[in-house]
């Protein structure tokens, strides 16, 4: 046997034999693998760490379902923790778990089990133990997993997992809950209807757009956790390769919503790379139902469906029908509901009495992200929020390696006087540092297997809009524009072909680029 394969001994009525169960588990969860499938058989490294996962998620469901807060109040009662960052992390596979914290999380379902007459072995440590050696250190060669899909029950998808940033806090500081309450909108109507009918009818795209600033996420966010999505899961993939591979993962089950915020990163602009609508319904021809929610900005959903020459992408978007749309600003109606909601919440009432931005600008930070644009303490930083905002102009939606972000952010100095030693780091640190303890004018994507590392950084989401307008837009100089292009490792989302790759530098306002500039491969 080699280094990334190992045999499953399947128990049967005291027999031992190899292959698939017939009615019980593998092993000694019986009983758990009616969640997932048998699971049985030859398996790969990153299999085993997937199955584990999967033993993990089912022992979980087995017990009821405990909310992430009610396992840590479990823990608690032995002088243990599990906070919900680290519950996450275990049951979404973001890092090889330790198996202190796999023991944890048992005793915790344990305890939630209680009398319910579960059998003591689902809860054994050495069986834990077997089980962890099994799949995690077999033939002494510890696998690290590649990053699991992103799965929560709805009533544990937190405003954060969502993609919802924290509204900005007080200029005094004073602590306060993580969002406003919800100003009831006119669209929610519509947009809850449509949820409702996609589910009843098996499956269903609704896309919703909305500028940056206009709360669409929010929006839908409220709209899953009512009562009529109870006792659904929330499926977040990272990107459009698993997302293709979703239809056939065990993560996929009847009564999921797949959340597929910012759906132009799943659109990359060559079609082999990105999203195709047979694809989204194989997932409601594999489990009924599945409803897919997409959140984009109008100007890139007009672009893609003006774009004749890409099909595929536009088909996405016409299998959900006419998004619903989210306004930027409040009706007469809607601001007579804030005005009574603003009497009991600080945000709202400090939000609304803004008399430069709107309700929904103030709550996202835009005064102050279009600040730190404008008037930067370190000048350098300017460099690199405007090379973060030149490659958002020219189509790049995934995160910028730091190392090409800085390359790019040359192009912008002020002058051709030497830089500071020690330049971009000041710079990236004021870019990247909280605003009112909210938002950041850059948005760091973090590694799945390391939270304290960067795999690369966007300009955040309400900058890019205010500067795709035209407001303070500055020429791409030469040497960010060859740094993106030799340099960028997604090139693919750009649009080939000098020709209209010139045209667009030229509706940038840049001089003529130097000859193979525009090759993007």
């Amino acid at each position: 046997m080699n280094r990334t394969t190992s045999i499953l001994i399947v128990r049967r009525s005291g027999a031992v034999r190899s292959g698939p169960p017939e009615s019980d588990g593998c092993l000694w969860f019986d009983g758990l693998d009616e969640h997932y499938g048998w699971g049985c058989g030859l398996a790969t490294a990153d299999e085993l760490a997937a199955e584990f996962l999967d033993r993990l998620r089912a022992l979980r469901a087995k017990v009821g379902r405990p909310t992430y807060r009610e396992l840590d109040k479990h823990a608690g009662l032995r002088g243990e923790k599990l906070p919900s960052s680290t519950l996450s992390d275990l049951l979404n596979g973001r890092r090889r778990p330790q198996f202190s914290t796999v023991m944890t999380f048992v005793r915790a379902c344990a305890r939630h089990a209680n009398h319910a007459g579960l059998p003591t072995e689902l809860f054994d440590p050495a069986r834990w133990q077997a089980e962890y050696d099994r799949c995690w250190n077999h033939a002494n060669a510890p696998v690290k997993p590649q990053p699991a899909l992103l799965v929560w029950p709805v009533e544990d998808f937190t405003p954060s997992a969502a993609g919802i940033h924290r509204a900005v806090s007080s200029a005094d500081g004073a602590s306060r809950a993580e969002l406003p309450t919800y100003v009831a909108r006119e669209h929610d109507v519509e947009l809850r209807e449509r949820l409702a009918a996609a589910a009843a009818e098996g499956g269903g795209v609704i896309l919703v757009t909305g500028a940056s600033c206009a709360r669409k996420t929010r929006s839908v966010w409220e709209a899953v956790r009512t009562d009529a999505f109870s006792g659904w899961q929330v499926v977040r993939p990272r990107d459009a390769d698993q997302l293709r591979g979703l239809a056939n993962s065990t993560a996929l089950r009847a009564r999921t919503v797949v959340w597929l915020d910012e759906l132009q990163r799943y659109l990359p602009e060559q079609p082999q790379h990105g999203l195709a609508k047979e694809d989204l319904q194989a997932l409601w021809q594999q489990h009924t139902p599945v409803v897919v929610v997409g959140t984009m900005w109008p100007d890139v959903y007009d672009q893609i469906l003006n774009r004749g020459s890409d099909e595929t992408a536009g088909s996405v978007l016409k299998l959900a029908g006419g998004p619903v749309q989210v306004p930027d600003r409040l009706s007469d109606a809607e601001l007579e509901r804030l005005r009574r909601l603003a009497a009991d919440d600080p945000y709202l009432a400090e939000a609304s009495a803004d008399r430069d931005y709107g309700l929904t600008q103030v709550l996202a930070g835009a005064p102050w992200l279009v600040q730190r644009w404008a008037q930067p303490r370190f000048s350098y930083t300017r460099c690199v929020l405007a090379a973060a905002a030149a490659a958002r102009r020219l189509g790049v939606h995934l995160p910028l390696p730091a190392t090409l972000l800085r390359e790019a952010a040359r192009g912008y100095f002020p002058d051709r006087r030497p830089a500071p030693r020690e330049w971009f780091r000041q710079a990236l640190a004021e870019a990247e540092k909280p605003i009112r303890d909210a938002v950041s004018a850059l948005v760091p994507e973090r590694d799945p297997d390391d939270d304290e590392q960067a795999i690369g950084y966007t300009l955040t989401d309400y900058l890019a809009q205010h500067l795709a307008k035209g407001a303070g837009i500055e020429p791409v100089p030469v040497e960010a524009w060859q740094a993106l292009n030799t340099r960028h490792r997604s090139g693919r989302d750009l649009r080939p072909g000098t020709a209209r790759t010139q045209s667009r530098a030229v509706l940038l306002g840049r001089t003529p680029v130097p000859p193979g500039a525009c090759r993007w491969t």
